[in-house]
């Protein structure tokens, strides 16, 4: 359904998750215009009394655009002339997040110190989630840091995550990205809500052949009828998003 300000004004604990597109821009550099707009959307929120939880893609994104500036500061002109593109392809995900973790909440802690609002950085793996008492472990320090109006920033840490397929924690649920990450963490923290920052405008009928037309997603609203449940158009996702494979369709997951 559409989100509305009647949902969030009503809501106590807010789960906010950015999308890798959303912090970066398409050359890999930071989106610094727009991730501080959001933080400043985050701060208005604080001052009401909100408590905001922010989990945030990026790491691996930002990670790479600084292994790029430092290939080119280090490497001998020849060396770039043959191809920064074949560097790239020799760097590998975990490689990216070393160099792109500090990146991140650099960003943010530097976004969010220009309203007065201190940040705390979770690097959190599959294990996390592994049993009950592990996400208690989890759950009670973001309880301590939204409690005293910090912003706790999570991601996952992919330099030490172990995961190579979709985890399933000891009650069947899946974990395999930020997205679904984002999820299982409002559920263990009992947020009010979850909103999913991203650059894409919905799911298309054809995203491949623009102007593509949006389509909405069923509701489980008990008034809507059967035919209309029946009546509702075949979706389609692209393969992959502009930053990598995980996108829109992890996100329905």
């Amino acid at each position: 359904s559409t989100l509305t300000s009647q949902d969030v004004s009503s809501s106590q604990r807010i789960l906010i998750k950015i999308g890798t597109a959303v912090v970066t821009q398409p050359n890999g550099a930071v989106a610094l215009g727009r991730v501080t707009a959001i933080v400043e959307q985050i701060c208005e929120l604080i001052k009401k009394g909100k408590q905001i939880i922010l989990v945030s893609s990026g790491s691996i994104g930002l990670g790479a655009h600084k292994l790029n500036q430092q290939a080119l500061l280090s490497s001998s002109l020849r060396s770039h002339v043959v191809g920064l593109q074949q560097r790239r392809a020799e760097w590998d995900a975990r490689t990216c997040a070393a160099a792109g973790q500090n990146a991140l909440i650099t960003l943010y802690e530097s976004a969010f110190s220009q309203y007065d609002v201190a940040v705390a950085q979770l690097l959190m793996t599959d294990d996390d989630f592994a049993s009950p008492h592990a996400r208690r472990n989890l759950s009670n320090p973001i309880q301590t840091l939204c409690g005293l109006g910090m912003v706790p920033v999570v991601n996952e840490n992919d330099l030490l995550s172990r995961r190579t397929t979709p985890y399933l924690d000891d009650e069947g649920r899946i974990l395999w990205d930020n997205d679904s990450l984002a999820a299982h963490l409002a559920i263990e923290t009992r947020c009010d809500l979850m909103i999913l920052l991203t650059d894409v405008d919905g799911l298309f009928l054809d995203p491949e052949s623009p102007p593509a037309e949006t389509i909405s997603l069923p509701t489980n609203d008990a008034t809507q009828d059967n035919d209309d449940q029946k009546s509702f158009p075949t979706f389609s996702v692209p393969p992959t998003s502009r930053i990598g494979a995980i996108g829109t369709l992890e996100q329905l997951r």
